[in-house]
């Protein structure tokens, strides 16, 4: 998707975030953005509000140091906003962020931006994203330009999965730690490593491919900051409470094992679903940070526990030594399997070796029972030998032993008599066994005679073909489709409409697909009603040229799951999935009569959460939550328990009038246990 963290955590970000500035807001976005306050009735795009701003701002459209033409807005904070460009040279979209005009003249914040462009630069690994350029505009304002990421953010990730397997988990952490080891070489500490500055890279060829964002306070060596004072008015305590090092949290010098403790938080959340140290008291946070142990995890493979608890130690020379060292004890962790083959090999890797293994497992299989049917072969040709030879205490009678020359070769008469005997036994027993088994014979009594196959066998014949196309070309058999597109419009069902749709989403033919579809439920509503259906349509509709007849089709005729379908596209290109859907027309299908009323209980909640204002507003909506509330609110719901964010420097909590009673625990818990639905 971009650079900055997806739309969940650009939503959210800002709010966990408590940083001595407020934060990166450019990368949290929310900064300006009011909370709870978002347009529409589908979840935010980037950045909030910053959709409806989109038109106004005066960058897009512009050509940024003769070579980046700024074409959307991703998301807007307090300390800056991030575009998505295009080089008009090499035409590759790239991030591009740009730092608050009245943030120019402020010395801590600009060095605060350099600092960024320095440490991007220099870390050169593949899990890390690159700085490409920084400069100032025209006006004045500086600009740094970044990688443009695709993917998920890792908070996204743990929003909707919960909690991770050991596997993924070690995965991802031990990307992580490859990425810091990049970093601290280059004499570089992170400082603020959490779950919303780690990227997960759509369409890599590896499973979770992980991207390292954000080194806007990362600590330099001193010979790259030798001439700049101590940053003290943005604070001296940088980074985010919940997943700070004892040391960072008291304020003292850190090194690069402050982010190996960062990375031990991330990874007992990710097992647990939770970081052992959170609450919603800032100061009780860095007071656990410095004395709590935290908690044991149960069913944790014993070795990955001693791992996260290493990195937990409160004294950094008692964690790990370096990130390297952090690589190799999470390559010894047999939870992977192949000590650690695992994760250097692509997903396709995986599948080529697993394939492979399964070909000489069939051909093994193959191989073993030609050898017995071989066996078995012989061992009755051996036997008719026996029994062809004649018994030494029996003679055959003269007349029998009378010889016939057959193609040149002299024979026993009695073995031609006998061949043609067994010949004409043979084809008896067909006619009366298959007379038997024809088609209507056992209602009818009736023996089949000899002649042409009657004509309702041809037809069920003719139908097991059909079916059996239908059953793979939904499968994406490319001949099964094929087979089925060359019978006759006027001939298919709505069932083979349906497997031509299915087969060409396979084959990623979107607009023939969705024209199949529309074929199937109009001859029959009840196609909707079958989850392909649903899921091929979401697939058809985060495709552009697909997408607005997708949209269509499932209002019309998928019923409840129509408008939780298109809330799924519409998060899916808020997240950068399909950043090239019509946002502001899903938008426009989402005021539509129909969408309203079909609309679930569950989703009238989520769109009355991401559009609350007021925090009485939010209280009403509350014991709604806890009968309704699924996993599409918990992004909502879970901003209500912050209580910072408004008055003078944001130290005033917004939502006071919910903290006397246990109505908003009880529906986060509510939303924690129904999962969002799924295509």
């Amino acid at each position: 998707m971009r650079t900055d963290p997806d739309q969940n955590s650009l939503n959210s970000a800002a709010d966990r975030e408590t940083t001595a500035d407020g934060g990166d807001a450019a990368r949290a976005g929310g900064g300006e953005v009011p909370r709870g306050t978002h347009d529409g009735a589908l979840p935010p795009s980037s950045g909030g509000s910053a959709d409806i701003r989109e038109s106004e701002d005066p960058l897009i459209g512009q050509v940024v140091a003769d070579r980046y033409r700024i074409v959307e807005l991703l998301g807007r904070g307090g300390m800056g906003a991030v575009y998505r460009a295009d080089h008009v040279l090499i035409k590759k979209s790239f991030a591009l962020k740009v730092l608050h005009p009245e943030l120019t003249h402020h010395t801590e914040a600009v060095r605060r931006f350099e600092r960024e462009a320095i440490a991007a630069a220099r870390i050169d690994h593949p899990n890390v994203a690159t700085a490409i350029d920084f400069g100032n505009l025209p006006t004045g304002e500086f600009f740094l330009v970044l990688d443009y990421v695709q993917g998920q953010s890792l908070r996204a990730l743990l929003e909707q999965e919960g909690t991770l397997s050991e596997l993924r988990t070690v995965r991802i952490a031990r990307q992580i730690a490859s990425a810091l080891a990049a970093a601290h070489q280059a004499s570089i500490v992170h400082r603020d490593l959490k779950p919303d500055n780690v990227m997960l890279v759509e369409g890599s060829t590896e499973s979770d491919f992980v991207k390292v964002l954000d080194f806007g306070i990362a600590k330099l060596r001193t010979e790259d900051i030798a001439e700049e004072p101590a940053i003290t008015r943005f604070g001296t305590i940088f980074g985010t409470p919940e997943y700070m090092s004892p040391e960072q949290a008291l304020g003292q010098s850190v090194d690069a094992r402050s982010d190996l403790y960062s990375l031990g938080i991330m990874i007992y959340e990710m097992l647990s679903g939770r970081t052992p140290f959170a609450d919603e008291q800032l100061v009780t946070v860095l007071s656990r940070h410095m004395t709590d142990a935290p908690a044991p995890l149960a069913n944790v493979t014993p070795d990955l526990s001693r791992v996260f608890m290493q990195l937990l130690e409160k004294r950094p020379e008692s964690r790990p030594a370096s990130a390297e060292q952090l690589v190799q004890k999470l390559d010894a962790i047999p939870v992977v399997g192949m000590q650690g083959a695992a994760f250097a090999m692509p997903a396709s890797a995986q599948m080529q070796a697993l394939a492979t293994t399964e070909t000489v497992l069939a051909l093994a299989g193959s191989v073993r029972a030609f050898a017995a049917e071989h066996l078995a072969a012989k061992t009755a040709e051996q036997q008719l030998i026996r029994s062809a030879e004649p018994s030494p205490q029996f003679s055959l009678p003269p007349w029998m032993k009378r010889q016939v020359t057959v193609a040149g070769r002299p024979l026993p008469w009695v073995l031609i008599a006998v061949a043609s005997g067994l010949i004409v036994v043979t084809i008896t027993l067909t006619l009366t066994v298959g007379s038997f088994f024809a088609p209507g014979s056992a209602d009818t009594g009736a023996s089949a005679t000899a002649g042409p196959m009657p004509e309702t066998a041809a037809k069920s014949e003719a139908e097991r073909q059909i079916a059996e196309w239908i059953t793979k070309a939904s499968s994406g058999d490319t001949a099964a489709l094929s087979a089925l597109e060359a019978r006759s419009e006027a001939s298919r069902t709505a069932t083979e409409w349906g497997a031509i749709g299915a087969g060409r989403i396979h084959a990623k033919r979107f607009i023939e697909a969705i024209d199949a579809y529309a074929k199937a439920l109009a001859a029959d509503a009840r196609v909707g009603a079958n989850p392909q259906t649903a899921a091929d349509l979401y697939q058809a509709a985060l495709v552009p040229e697909s997408s607005e007849q997708s949209w269509k089709l499932a209002l019309n005729y998928l019923g409840e799951k129509g408008p939780d379908l298109l809330y799924a596209v519409q998060e899916a290109a808020a997240n950068g999935r399909a950043p090239k859907i019509d946002r502001k027309k899903l938008r426009t299908l989402a005021d539509l009569p129909d969408f309203n009323r079909q609309a679930s209980e569950s989703l009238k909640l989520a769109n009355e959460l991401a559009q609350g204002k007021s925090c009485q507003e939010y209280r009403s909506l509350l014991p709604k939550a806890k009968l309704y509330a699924d996993a599409r609110s918990l992004a909502s719901l879970r901003k209500l328990t912050h209580d910072r964010g408004c008055g003078l420097l944001g130290l005033r909590d917004c939502y006071a009038c919910l903290r006397s009673a246990r109505t908003l625990n009880d529906a986060i818990d509510a939303a924690k246990s129904r999962p969002a639905p799924s295509f």
